[in-house]
């Protein structure tokens, strides 16, 4: 965890409070608190949206030099058990994501020895079309200089 840090916490859309005007920031002073999450394995899978998910984001920042993800949750009045709550939420999130962008990598995975034998499939034909199209028009080949 990274040592925690005061900010200020807009606090207008809190429904709890009394604010006269919620179209505007409502700032009170807080406390930021960043949980620090090592990884292993490729960062980049991070940025990718799976063909699976639910109408919540996961949320954090990824570090791939450190190979970290950093969790951050502002609070007005610190509260652990929410924290906690929050951040063990947030994990879980983010694990059913990377399961879900997994499962895209390993059907792609599959399928790309199909895709790859047909691609080649395809080019060759389209060499084979050409060559007999240039033997169709009886004209000698003159080789390369």
């Amino acid at each position: 965890m990274h040592p925690q840090k005061e900010v200020q916490v807009d606090v207008s859309r809190d429904p709890n409070r009394f604010i006269r005007d919620r179209t505007r920031p409502a700032y009170l002073p807080g406390t930021q608190f960043t949980i620090v999450v090592p990884f292993e394995g490729d960062a980049t899978l991070f940025d990718y949206a799976p063909s699976t998910f639910t109408s919540v984001l996961a949320r954090g920042e990824v570090d791939r030099r450190s190979c970290e993800l950093k969790l951050t949750y502002t609070q007005v009045e610190p509260n652990p058990e929410e924290i906690t709550r929050e951040y063990e939420q947030d994990l879980n999130l983010i694990s059913r994501y990377l399961g879900w962008v997994s499962q895209d990598v390993n059907t792609f995975n599959a399928s790309l020895d199909q895709i790859v034998r047909e691609a080649i499939g395809s080019r060759k034909a389209r060499l084979q079309s050409a060559e007999e199209a240039v033997k169709g028009l009886g004209i000698p080949i003159r080789p390369p200089r």
